[in-house]
């Protein structure tokens, strides 16, 4: 990262990760038009920002969350340079300012005490600042929308996200926390049935793709909620390897795909099982992307513990995954060799070759046109399960990439799946 003082000045080094450890990025500056300030993501522990002194080049932690990274950053109403704070995403929503005492803090924390247990974004404002549209939601209401007057202090209704959603009438999610293995702590969130109490509930372990960087946040899921609505508890877990806890917890997930990073869904699982939350015996796993691929891992590795497991547009053979990727850019072969691992090393964290230690049903679902986990994976899948003699059923949209867009598709698709979760679960079926 560099900065210069002025148009055609010279450029200084304000940062280089390979001497600091440190990955910097500015974010805006100060009213002063000196203080720079910066996204800092500090080698533990959560992102920081960072007050930088151009002039002087000293620096000064502002604002750092104790668990959780910023979610999305705070400017003042009409400007997009000045940044006034963050709001952060963990047990519940928070803002912080850099100013508590300012009038952007005293106008945020005035919205957020309005809209009590919600999630409040400023999406837009006008470039006065007079005007702004308000987002509100929340683990139970998709998200409302306001036209806020700063003047009058007032907000008009305007319009909501999946109306027909009743906020009333939704599960309750609440964030979860226990301790892996190794002593890593982890987070997440579990959803409770409407009106249920959480105690010996079939469950569905519905676990996050991506991984490194993507994790579950506290606001509105609607596969969760389908799935609460049949009967079941969720449990999303943060593994080591996601997004949202800090840079080691991150780097903590290097290479650990069907190792430690799925430890982590094991342990949350028997987690909930030892709080009584969760029927032993009944309990599915499931997932979408690398969601699938650890939901066909967690059947492998714990053939004991799930009683059924489905895959949505998963990868299945890392070696194969490896390979592909690798060809397509400089950039895809340097991310696999350290978050992955090498073609040919895979073996035994692909579940395609792991078949035969699975004991339990499987669902799966592939689109034809997937470029990002291709078809094949889903077929070799299938092909393995049943010559190992796993019961295996399939749904395949020739049309569809990764993940189904067609209502029609994915109407077909949750129905199949709420059937596969009802034979093995008990709960209901799609109405």
């Amino acid at each position: 990262l560099y900065h210069r003082p002025a148009e055609g000045g010279d450029w200084v080094l304000v940062n280089n990760e390979l001497e600091t450890g440190r990955v910097e990025m500015p974010l805006g500056f100060a009213p002063d038009n000196r203080t720079a300030y910066l996204f800092s993501n500090l080698p533990d522990g959560p992102d920081a920002i960072v007050a930088y002194d151009t002039v002087t080049g000293e620096r000064k932690v502002l604002l750092r969350h104790e668990k959780v990274d910023p979610a999305r950053y705070i400017y003042r109403l009409g400007d997009e340079v000045q940044l006034a704070g963050a709001a952060y995403l963990g047990d519940k929503p928070e803002m912080r300012f850099i100013d508590e005492n300012g009038e952007e803090a005293r106008l945020h924390k005035m919205l957020q005490a309005a809209f009590a247990g919600h999630d409040v974004a400023v999406t837009s404002s006008t470039r006065d600042g007079r005007l702004a549209l308000v987002q509100a939601s929340s683990p139970t209401n998709p998200g409302d929308f306001y036209l806020f007057d700063t003047t009058t202090k007032k907000a008009n209704y305007l319009l909501s996200r999946r109306d027909w959603f009743d906020p009333e009438k939704m599960a309750t999610v609440r964030p979860v926390s226990l301790a892996a293995r190794d002593g890593l702590k982890l987070h997440g969130y579990l959803t409770i049935p409407h009106g249920a109490e959480a105690a010996k509930l079939p469950m569905v372990v519905k676990v996050h793709g991506g991984p490194i960087g993507v994790f579950d946040a506290l606001g509105f899921d609607e596969e969760s909620q389908m799935l609460a609505q049949a009967g079941y508890a969720v449990l999303q877990v943060n593994f080591r390897g996601s997004g949202n806890y800090g840079r080691d917890f991150q780097q903590a997930g290097a290479r650990e795909w069907g190792r430690a990073m799925q430890d982590d869904v094991t342990d949350a699982t028997l987690w909930a099982i030892g709080q009584g939350i969760a029927d032993p015996r009944r309990i599915c796993i499931y997932g979408g992307s690398y969601g699938a691929y650890s939901a066909m891992m967690g059947l492998a590795r714990e053939p004991g513990l799930y009683a059924c497991g489905a895959g949505y547009v998963g990868v299945y053979d890392l070696d194969m995954m490896v390979r592909d990727d690798s060809r397509d850019s400089n950039y895809m072969a340097t991310f696999n060799e350290q978050w992955v691992g090498k073609a040919g090393d895979l073996g035994q964290v692909s579940p395609n070759r792991l078949a035969a230690a699975i004991k339990a049903p499987v669902f799966l679902a592939a689109g034809g046109e997937d470029r990002i986990a291709p078809v094949e994976h889903t077929e070799m899948m299938e092909r393995a399960l049943k010559k190992a003699g796993v019961p295996v059923e399939s749904l395949y949209y020739r049309n569809e990439g990764h993940g189904f867009y067609v209502e029609a598709h994915r109407i077909e698709y949750y129905t199949k799946l709420l059937d596969f979760f009802a034979r093995h679960l008990g709960g209901a079926k799609a109405n």
